[in-house]
């Protein structure tokens, strides 16, 4: 065995594999996402990717929202953790009890949420965008809103009549 270790470029190369798997597990421990950053995330996928349906809040607080919502005669009864989302809350979050929209996932109902940092179900609260929302919209604003971006009169504003 000491003739193996002996020869530089062997030992070199243990080092260096050594060094690359405590580069790994550091990595990976730190990449590793804790339960608040989940469920961010599975807030902001609702938010992006799914459907919208009528609800009722049935009882708000400072930490949880309870609501229920019907969908193909099915009725949900669900809560949300607002507790990271309380800036958003008014004081007194039982103003919130009434109507609602759901951002559910149709491939799972019962996965659902009625406020996150990009969007809000309830009526008496308004969500601002972010700056780099305002940036995105900026083109279309350019070019005379949405109709004019889609194609719709341009024979109109050519002067080709």
């Amino acid at each position: 065995m000491e003739v193996i270790w002996s020869d530089p470029r062997i030992a070199a190369g243990a080092v260096a594999a050594a060094l690359l798997l405590g580069a790994l597990v550091w990595i990976v421990y730190q990449r590793r996402l804790t339960p608040e950053e989940k469920e961010r995330r599975r807030r902001l996928a609702l938010n992006r990717w799914q459907r919208t349906a009528e609800g009722l809040v049935l009882d708000a607080g400072p930490e949880l929202i309870h609501y229920q919502y019907e969908l193909r005669g099915v009725a949900y009864s669900a809560s949300q953790d607002v507790s990271s989302l309380r800036h958003l809350l008014p004081p007194d979050p039982g103003r919130l009890i009434g109507p609602v929209h759901v951002k559910y996932d149709p491939r799972n109902p019962a996965n659902s949420i009625i406020l996150c940092e990009e969007w809000s179900g309830l009526p008496a609260i308004t969500v601002r965008k972010e700056p780099q929302d305002a940036d995105r919209t900026e083109p279309m604003e350019k070019l005379g809103g949405g109709c004019a971006a889609a194609g719709a009169g341009r024979g109109a504003g050519s002067g080709g009549e």
